[in-house]
């Protein structure tokens, strides 16, 4: 499973991709779905409150990380 903020646009490269190497398709879930799964109430309160206070670069790596920050916060609360 790949999570995604933008699954649509993912999912369209990621099986470009995966064709190509003769591999098959593979689901990506939009990422606030994942959090739901693994999140209590409460923790997905502190992961939107601490994404909110976090800039958004709009770039790949730094809004990873910006992501994982926040989750790796409402995980310790």
């Amino acid at each position: 499973m790949v999570f995604s903020d933008q699954p649509e646009f993912e999912t369209h490269w990621l099986n470009r991709l995966l064709a190509v190497a003769g591999l098959a398709p593979v689901p990506v879930q939009h990422f606030s779905q994942g959090l739901e799964e693994i999140l209590n109430d409460r923790q997905l309160d502190f992961y939107h409150e601490r994404l909110m206070r976090l800039p958004a670069p709009h770039r790949t790596g730094p809004d990873s990380a910006r992501f994982t920050e926040a989750l790796r916060y409402a995980l310790t609360m």
